[in-house]
């Protein structure tokens, strides 16, 4: 807590006829002062805070500081530095305006890795909830199947009926995400699942319940075999943390000479603001970590910043730890490295 004497705020000059509507102090021992300034931060010395931005707005009669650091400020104001706010606002940190972005990220994409069951059992229904454990499946990079149209992971023939599919994909926050498009390429038929429920049935399979020995109605021939299909999905289907993606693919009959599966699940969903990376030394090597509600940017790597940039994805799995995203690297031998985080 820092202690506020005469003499401290007296090392505060804001000059002229300055009328002051509110002193609010932070939890570091710095203080917002805002009135026809509009606002300043000051040092615990009283001295102004240069890193805070100046703010263009005639004047503040509230401030208000939020449990994240962020900064509420009130008044008859219509615009804060050029961003529509009426009356209210909230400011980052350095005093730029704290702005709403929408952004377009992948939650699954194409070529993704599944974890796949290519035997001759009846999972029954069970397998498509998030509680099922599919540990002890085989797992493959899409496309999967068999019957050489392009797969890159290759999918056991049994004679099965149905070869079921399942990964995971993170949503932070639900209520955020406002649209969803699935994409599919299958061969024969497929249906979808979502946390469970049905999100896409196939017309190349009867309607109603299906099971493990229904058949699709046709066999797909030709560019048919891997044409992409869309669908706009529910934006409210997604839950909070790990969902749950399943497929089951069937073909025509049990001496289909092919199957094949790949699919993607992209969106769009709102941001407070870009997120912040940071480094630290963890080990021989060091972690670089992101917050938990980023979990739609991914890191890339560069050694050299000189045009043109390429950027490389990194291949780590980001592990959810204490409400961070984190990868941990070895450190590198007298290699220069830069890195960023970008949408999936």
């Amino acid at each position: 807590m820092a202690r506020w004497t005469p003499a401290s705020i007296m090392g505060c000059q804001p000059g002229g006829n300055t009328i002051v509507n509110a002193l609010v102090v932070q939890s570091d021992g710095q203080a917002l002062m805002g009135g026809t300034i509009p606002i300043w931060r000051l040092n615990r010395d009283g001295t102004r805070d240069t890193s805070f931005a100046n703010v263009q707005v005639s004047e503040i009669t509230t401030i208000a500081v939020q449990s994240d650091g962020k900064v509420l400020i009130g008044c008859n104001f219509t615009a804060v530095n050029g961003v529509a706010r009426g009356r209210i606002a909230r400011l980052w940190g350095s005093a730029t305006v704290s702005v709403s972005n929408t952004i377009a990220p992948t939650l699954t994409s194409r070529g993704a890795v599944w974890r796949y069951f290519d035997k001759t059992n009846d999972l029954g229904t069970n397998w498509r909830s998030n509680s099922f454990s599919d540990v002890t499946w085989s797992n493959g990079t899409a496309r999967l199947g068999y019957g050489n149209d392009g797969e890159v992971t290759k999918v056991t023939s049994n004679r099965q009926w149905t070869t079921y599919f399942r990964r995971q994909f993170y949503v932070p926050n639900p209520a955020l995400v406002t649209a969803l498009t699935a994409g599919l390429t299958r061969d024969d038929a497929a249906i979808i699942y979502l946390n469970g429920t049905e999100v896409w049935h196939d017309t190349n399979i009867a309607g109603g319940a299906i099971t493990y020995t229904t058949p699709a109605l046709a066999a797909l021939s030709g560019a048919d075999e891997t044409s992409w299909l869309f669908k706009t999905l529910t934006p409210s289907n997604p839950i909070a943390g790990w969902n749950t993606l399943a497929a089951e693919v069937h073909n025509d009959s049990q001496t289909s000479s092919d199957l094949g599966f790949d699919f993607e699940l992209t969106g769009t969903a709102i941001i407070d603001a870009p997120p912040d990376l940071s480094l630290s030394t963890s080990g021989g090597g060091f972690a670089l970590a992101w917050p938990a509600d980023a979990s739609y940017f991914s890191l890339s790597a560069v050694t050299n910043l000189t045009p043109p940039v390429a950027w490389t994805p990194l291949t780590n799995t980001p592990v959810l730890i204490s409400n961070e995203w984190r990868v941990t690297l070895p450190a590198g031998t007298n290699v220069q490295r830069y890195f960023r985080l970008s949408l999936q």
